[in-house]
Formats: C-alpha cells, sequence, structure tokens
C-alpha cells in the first residue's frame, strides 16, 4: 500500500484485521474525517529535482519528475485497498503488505487486460522476492479504471508515444503497527526492470517515515528525489536510468491504524520509441 493496532500480533489470514481494515478515514477526537487530498499539507516535501512538465509535452526524455494524479482517484478506487488480500510472498511470516495486480496491452486508447496473470522479476533485479513467479489477486474495476485514465492521460502519453506498449499495474497497502515497520521496499534501493515506472501516492493514515528516494542509477550517481509524497501525486521513473527506494513506516501516534496505500504502473515498450 495491515492496519495493526497497539502491540497486537499482525494478523496471518488472507484479509486485513477486523476493525482497522474497515477503518478507511477514521475520525480522531479532535480532527474530522477528511478525504486524503485534503490533508495534504500534513505531508513534508522536500524535492531536490522536481521537473515541471510543460502543457503539451512531446516525447519528454528526463528521469525521473512528480505529478498531479488526483483527478484520476475515484472514492471507489479509495475504497478498494480495505479489501486487498495480503501478499503471500513475504518473508519471516510477517503481514505487512496486501496486494493485487494486473496486466494489459495497450493499443492506441484500448486497453486488453489479461485473465489470468504472474508476475515475474530475476533475482538480481529483486533480491528480495525475485526469481520466481508470484501470483497476486486480479485487480478490481475501481483499480483498472484509475490504470486506463492515468495511462491515457495526456501527461503520460507525452512520455510514453507509442501507440502499443504493455503495463502492470499493482494496487499496495503497507501497513505497520507499534512492534511492526512496514517496509514499501524490502529490497532496497532497486530498478524495477521495465522502461518506465509511474508510482501514485493513493492515500496514507498515521504514517511517520515513507520517504521517496532516487538516484542517478549509474556509480556514485547523483540524489535526484528525497520527498515524502503526498496523496494525490505520481512520481514517473525512467527506471533503466535510477535506482529507487522507499523508507520503511511506523506509526505517528502510536496505537493507531497505519496504512500507505499506492498504485505502481509499469510500462513496457518492447523497442517502442519513446
Amino acid at each position: 500500500m495491515q492496519l495493526g493496532v497497539g502491540g497486537s500480533q499482525p494478523s496471518l489470514d488472507h484479509r486485513m484485521p477486523a476493525v482497522p481494515h474497515g477503518t478507511r478515514h477514521p475520525r480522531w477526537p479532535g480532527r474530522e474525517g477528511t478525504h486524503p487530498f485534503q490533508r495534504q499539507a500534513t505531508a513534508r516535501r522536500v524535492p531536490l529535482t522536481t521537473v515541471v512538465l510543460p502543457e503539451e509535452p512531446k516525447g519528454i526524455t528526463v528521469r525521473c519528475f512528480t505529478l498531479s494524479a488526483a483527478v484520476h482517484l475515484s472514492e471507489e478506487f479509495l475504497e478498494s485497498y480495505a479489501d486487498l488480500p495480503a501478499d503471500e510472498h513475504l518473508r519471516d511470516g510477517h503481514r505487512f503488505r496486501y496486494r493485487a495486480f494486473g496486466k494489459a496491452q495497450v493499443k492506441g486508447e484500448r486497453f486488453l487486460w489479461e485473465d489470468e496473470v504472474s508476475f515475474f522479476q530475476e533475482g538480481d533485479i529483486n533480491a528480495y522476492a525475485g526469481g520466481r513467479e508470484r501470483k497476486f489477486a486480479p485487480l478490481g474495476d475501481a483499480a483498472r479504471e484509475f490504470a486506463e485514465s492515468f495511462v491515457n492521460s495526456r501527461r503520460t502519453r507525452g512520455i510514453v508515444t507509442a501507440e502499443e506498449f504493455h503495463i502492470g499495474c499493482h494496487q499496495i497497502r503497507i501497513t505497520a503497527d507499534d512492534e511492526h515497520p512496514g517496509l514499501p521496499a524490502p529490497e532496497g534501493f532497486h530498478q524495477d526492470g521495465f522502461d518506465y515506472v509511474a508510482v501514485t501516492c493513493v492515500a496514507t493514515e498515521n504514517v511517520s517515515g515513507g520517504i521517496s528516494l532516487v538516484r542517478a542509477a549509474e556509480p556514485d550517481g547523483d540524489d535526484l528525489v528525497e520527498r515524502v509524497m503526498p496523496p494525490g501525486e505520481a512520481l514517473f521513473l525512467a527506471d533503466r536510468e535510477v535506482l529507487h527506494y522507499v523508507s520503511p513506516i511506523t506509526p505517528k501516534v502510536p496505537g493507531r491504524p497505519t496504512y500507505r496505500d499506492v498504485a505502481v504502473i509499469t510500462f513496457t515498450l518492447e523497442g517502442a520509441a519513446r
């Protein structure tokens, strides 16, 4: 992105723990429950490099930049994170990640979603979980609609100029409790093995940490980004040119539900012009 409370052990069930699982945007005493976009001011933003796209981008080639994705996020998509099943491919039996996944072939503005999908990364790309086929729950309709809206946007198509390509969409919730941090990137600084990767922060609750860091992929590469992404922001990466990482999350206020919801879209161009 699960919502472990206090010192309790995280659930080993396939679904989210009962009480926090249904708590989508809790109303704590003294604070009015709000849509996550209305809480952006609480997030610390420390950009080292931020590229502002022109109004009509055409074939832009930059390593990374941020852009708003708020227009693509529906209430149904936000609520669907509460129903994500546990990721069964984590080590040590600790459930801190809940996940769904889908693949589609894009032809112009049409999306041909695959019915049965698996996800594979080479071991040298992902030392934590690579080298084996992984299967996750399929994306729901709201997540597919988000992916299609994001990919078909003018900003995205200004970067990905090919008419045909493939995408993968990962819907992820990362949770933490007082005894267990949540690990958005347990593999450390890494590449995902695609042409482009777009990471959208969808929602956060009671999170300390979760700092997104990007650096150039060459030896002693420059630091490009260090920021806490607010809900509604996307980070677009030229994956083969950078390494990226997100620091662990912990509860800002002990005993309260803590989670970070993200959507990751990968782009495979298969030799098409970028």
